[in-house]
């Protein structure tokens, strides 16, 4: 009877078991061998575990690098891929720290040229061009995007570049966020000017300190 019983549990719960699974796959660390969870229905629908979505899964590609895993150097030149990614968090404190015009036009740049590498690669779709491509691609962006937003209107303030600076900058929106273009103003941005008054008010509290004891 327990015999029974037993090949019976088997029989059922191998239903379940060959039923395909529709789970993602997880990969074992260093390796490419893909371990597969088995899918229960029923476990799925008891405690949620699970959810039972039909359709097929798909990834959040940031990036996609393959290296000599035995080379150090490799290793690093894989690492350096990532810099776009930390850039942005980069741009972000800096806008938010400094509120300055072009660290923003920056920032904005760096969104376009990530926008304008996602086309290419769904345009084109072909083998990856020589490295130097990509970087005369980077410096011919960088070179546009300065000539828009700082030379010209910095040349010729009543040009249409001159002008959407302007507007940019002094529209009410970026009066209340307290948006600036210091390198307009100061040829170091403002930072001497910035420095001398910090400077001048820490000596005069240092003062005032030792006057207190």
């Amino acid at each position: 009877m327990a015999e029974h019983l037993s090949a019976q549990t088997f029989s059922a719960g191998k239903s379940h078991l060959d039923r395909p699974s529709r789970v993602p796959q997880i990969f074992n660390a260093g390796r490419l061998a893909p371990r597969i969870i088995p899918h229960y229905p029923a476990i799925s629908r008891n405690f949620n575990t699970m959810p039972d979505v039909d359709g097929p899964y798909a990834s959040l590609d940031l990036t996609h690098v393959l290296y000599d895993d035995s080379s150090l150097f490799s290793l690093g030149m894989a690492l350096v891929t990532l810099s776009p990614i930390l850039l942005m968090a980069a741009y972000a404190a800096l806008a938010v720290q400094t509120r300055e015009f072009i660290v923003i036009v920056m920032w904005m740049g760096q969104f376009l040229c990530e926008g304008f590498n996602w086309a290419l690669k769904h345009a084109l779709k072909q083998d990856r061009p020589f490295v130097l491509y990509g970087y005369a691609i980077g410096v011919f962006l960088g070179v546009l995007l300065y000539t828009v937003s700082e030379l010209l209107p910095a040349r010729r303030p009543t040009s249409i570049f001159g002008q959407t600076r302007t507007f940019l900058v002094g529209n009410p929106l970026s009066t209340w966020l307290r948006i600036r273009d210091g390198w307009a103003v100061w040829d170091d941005g403002g930072r001497e000017a910035e420095w001398i008054r910090w400077k001048d008010t820490w000596e005069r509290k240092q003062m005032k300190l030792k006057a207190g004891h």
